[in-house]
């Protein structure tokens, strides 16, 4: 269904002559899709259908956004990705513990690594290799 100009020069519903809501893809009172207008997401609150790309319910107002776990950029509810950084929504909680279980693992490694450097200077040299030789005598005394 279209729209059609009502006597107070507002757009209004074809189908039932209610006025038309600015950002929603439907009639609030029929529920007929508005021709031209491409549905996005139904508010979560008052299921109302909104036009694709609205970050407020035409209807009730409410926010229908969500926030990317990467950078916390918001974006439609009907995305498919996020605005910002273009991250999918689909299976972004595991991808982001993923790249943190990645990032500690190599923290891990590069904090053994100077560790065992750390080790290597000490075992080579001459007051290193003392204390070292004290501590396995102490060691095989008891």
């Amino acid at each position: 269904m279209g729209f059609y100009v009502g006597r107070d020069g507002g757009l209004r519903c074809e189908e039932c002559g209610a006025p038309k809501s600015p950002g929603l893809a439907a009639c609030t009172y029929c529920r007929t899709a508005y021709i031209g207008v491409d549905a996005g997401v139904k508010c979560p609150r008052c299921a109302s259908v909104n036009a694709r790309g609205q970050t407020v319910c035409g209807s009730c107002g409410d926010s229908i956004t969500r926030a990317c776990v990467f950078c916390q950029a918001v974006s439609p509810l009907d995305a498919a990705a996020c605005k910002r950084c273009r991250e999918p929504f689909e299976g972004a909680e595991a991808r982001l513990q993923a790249r943190e279980d990645a990032k500690k693992r190599q923290e891990y490694m590069k904090l053994a690594s100077q560790g065992i450097g750390a080790a290597v200077t000490v075992a080579t040299s001459p007051t290193g290799q003392s204390i070292l030789a004290s501590i396995v005598d102490a060691i095989t005394d008891d």
